[in-house]
Formats: structure tokens, sequence, C-alpha cells
């Protein structure tokens, strides 16, 4: 369960991201980058669980890669500029996109698990997308979407290192 908790809180993460980018006066480049940043993170940190880690690892560093874009705009927001706002915002989905993927680790450790690939698959797709439409269906302001993000995000931390036992361990 705590697996898909973690995929939830990515993809509210990312919901709140893409929302902020939607809002933007130029919002097509910043989903562009944010789309680019996701494409290229994907197999690299999927490779790295299966290959070159253990999942926990990969798993805790994901999730502080998305912690670390959310301090990045509850920080950067008030300090910057609304010129450059947008390029805090792009840093941020950068971050976010090709450090922040938990999903093919959550995915791959929760199939593992459960044994059954349609289950994880549906599992994984509700918390998915239910996650990234989350913020638009609250619509909260920007900075209480990010704040309740970094929170469940550090939640989500907090239970992947204590209560994750990873079975990739023999492996490495």
């Amino acid at each position: 369960m705590m697996l898909l908790y973690s995929i939830f809180c990515q993809w509210f993460s990312r919901g709140c991201l893409l929302k902020c980018c939607l809002e933007q006066e130029k919002w097509q480049s910043l989903l562009i980058v944010f789309l680019i940043g996701f494409a290229l993170g994907s197999p690299i940190q999927g490779y790295m669980s299966d290959d070159k880690g253990s999942r926990k690892k990969v798993l805790l560093i994901t999730i502080s890669c998305i912690i670390l874009s959310m301090l990045t705009m509850m920080v950067g927001k008030p300090i910057c500029s609304k010129e450059h706002f947008p390029i805090l915002l792009g840093s941020a989905s950068i971050i976010n996109g090709v450090f922040g993927n938990v999903f093919p680790v959550a995915a791959a450790a929760y199939s593992e698990r459960i044994n059954d690939f349609r289950t994880a698959l549906q599992h994984s797709f509700i918390c998915r997308y239910g996650a990234v439409a989350l913020p638009y269906l609250l619509s909260l302001p920007n900075f209480y979407g990010f704040l309740i993000a970094l929170i469940i995000n550090l939640a989500s931390i907090m239970l992947i290192s204590i209560k994750f036992d990873d079975k990739n361990l023999e492996n490495v």
C-alpha cells in the first residue's frame, strides 16, 4: 500500500506543477520542459532500480527530489519576480520530471509484491490519474497545493525509509 501511496504523492505533486504551468502565459514551453524531463527520467530510474541498486534507495532518492521541487516552489515563489517565475517553475519541473519519477520503481516493486500485473496496473493507474486530477478538483491556490504535496511526500519518504523491505537487496 505504501508503494501506491508514493505513486499518489508523486502524481499529486506533478498535478500541482502542471496546474501552475498551465496558468502561466508561456504554458506550452513549460509543459514541454516537464514532459521532456519525464520522458528522460523514467527509463533511467527504472534501470537503476532493476540493475544498479536497491529499489528502496532509488525510491528515497526520487521522493527526495520531489520534495526538493516542492521546496523550490514554496521558497522561491515569494522571493522570485514575476518575470523570473517561469524559470523557477521550469527548474522545479525539470527536477520533478527527471529525478522525481517514483512510478517505474514503485510500480515494479508493487507488481512483484502482489504477483498480478493486471491488478498492479489498475491500482497504479487509479493512483496516478486520480492524483494528477486532484489539484484541479480541489481548486486550491498554488501555494497550498505545493504545501500539501510537500507534506504528503515527507510522509511518503518516512514510510518508505521505515517500512519498506527491499527484496532486490540480494541482487546488489
